[in-house]
């Protein structure tokens, strides 16, 4: 059993994400995170982008013991 529960391997996940995407160069940015239409100021994820933050979480649920469900 894992000491570390869903929340915590999320903020995880979503920290290992930024730190991707801020050592991306900016002209690949385009590839991971768009402007968000909702949202003038804001942006979202592309496909790809969520691939990747989605792959990132699985991981850490896998390698630390967290059950995804």
């Amino acid at each position: 059993m894992s000491t570390v529960d869903k929340e915590t391997v999320y903020a995880m996940a979503n920290r290992l994400y930024w730190i991707f995407i801020e050592s991306t160069h900016p002209s690949y940015l385009k590839d991971y995170i768009e402007p968000d239409p909702d949202n003038p100021e804001g942006t979202r994820n592309t496909e790809r982008g969520t691939d990747l933050y989605y792959e990132i979480e699985d991981y850490l649920m896998n390698r630390l013991g967290v059950s995804n469900e």
